[in-house]
């Protein structure tokens, strides 16, 4: 049986999260997974994810953004997990982690997350974003942290 995991991502450029979610599906035996890979479109910042996914995800999902947080992207995230029979959807960043827990709880799917680090910043919007992203952990199936430092970061402020 394959199961089909949606790597879901609202790409900034080709750093450490689209890094790391390219060595994943390119490290998963696709006989057992079917990788899709779903990145929200803002600007061109998603051509290199995809040009680094695409020979390993069965398929590449786009969505795009009228805005910085457009919510209108939760339905068509949905359409997408139904449509394609997606078991599990994977997130990487605070607004992936927002936009999919609420696409994945809709669609009656599990959901994983794997926050990548946390940010000290002053920027308002990031906090925002932060903190919101962070309410959202406890609501999944799966929280993956990528190192003990971000399993701690994880139990100390967000209570995960």
């Amino acid at each position: 049986m394959t199961i089909k995991v949606l790597q879901f991502i609202c790409p900034t450029g080709y750093y450490g999260a689209e890094r790391w979610i390219t060595a994943l599906v390119k490290s998963l035996d696709q006989k057992q997974v079917e990788s899709h890979l779903c990145i929200t479109l803002e600007d061109d910042s998603a051509t290199d994810i995809v040009r680094h996914c695409e020979d390993y995800c069965h398929a590449v999902h786009t969505i795009d953004m009228s805005s910085k947080f457009d919510l209108r992207v939760v339905s068509k995230l949905v359409t997408i997990l139904r449509e394609k029979q997606i078991d599990i959807i994977h997130t990487h960043g605070y607004k992936s982690d927002i936009i999919g827990i609420i696409a994945g709880k809709i669609a009656g799917i599990k959901t994983v997350c794997t926050p990548h680090g946390f940010e000290n910043t002053k920027e308002l919007k990031l906090r925002a974003y932060m903190w919101l992203g962070g309410k959202t952990f406890n609501h999944f199936d799966v929280v993956c942290p990528l190192s003990p430092q971000i399993e701690l970061d994880l139990l100390q402020l967000y209570r995960v």
